[in-house]
Parts: C-alpha cells; structure tokens; sequence
C-alpha cells in the first residue's frame, strides 16, 4: 500500500531530492516478494490494510508495488516483466 508520507511526516516536496545526482535504480525493492517498508531502525513495519474499518479493502490490487516504477520508460526492463508477474501471482494464491 502506497503511503504519501515517511514515517517521519515528510513527502517528497517537503524535503526533494538532490535534482543534479541522477536516481538510479537497483532493484533491491524487487527482490522479497513482500516488500515491507521500514522503519527508522531498519526494522520492518507490516501494516494489516485488511482490518481497517473503513472497508477499503475490496479497492487493493494484488500486484506488487514496485511495478508501478515499469511504467516509466528510464526503468523499464524487459527482463523485470517474469518477475513482476511471479510475484504478482504468488500473492493471488495466498
């Protein structure tokens, strides 16, 4: 689940990234099929979206986050779909 803010209360334009050093992307966030976010003490933070009472939970889409970063020319590879779509199935079997 996408969250806006860290978990210290800043966004991207509260506190931007440096505009002259380029973004380079690893991969890392592909690698663990459930990717939680992390803490300030490199701890991770599981977050049970199913029990919030709001009834949000029939909108969530199975799919990994990371794949909404394939819709970008820069970082589109070929090579990420097979993964992308293990992963998104693994998570439709469970």
């Amino acid at each position: 689940m996408f969250e806006f803010w860290d978990i210290r209360g800043e966004s991207l334009y509260s506190n931007p990234p440096e505009p002259n050093t380029p973004t380079i992307d690893h991969g890392l966030d592909e690698d663990i099929i459930w990717n939680f976010p992390k803490t300030l003490y490199n701890q991770d933070v599981i977050k049970n979206a199913w029990t919030d009472p709001a009834g949000k939970a029939f909108t969530f889409s199975y799919a990994p986050f990371w794949g909404h970063k394939l819709a970008m020319p820069a970082w589109y590879k070929p090579e990420k779909m097979p993964k992308f779509y293990r992963h998104w199935n693994h998570r439709l079997g469970l």
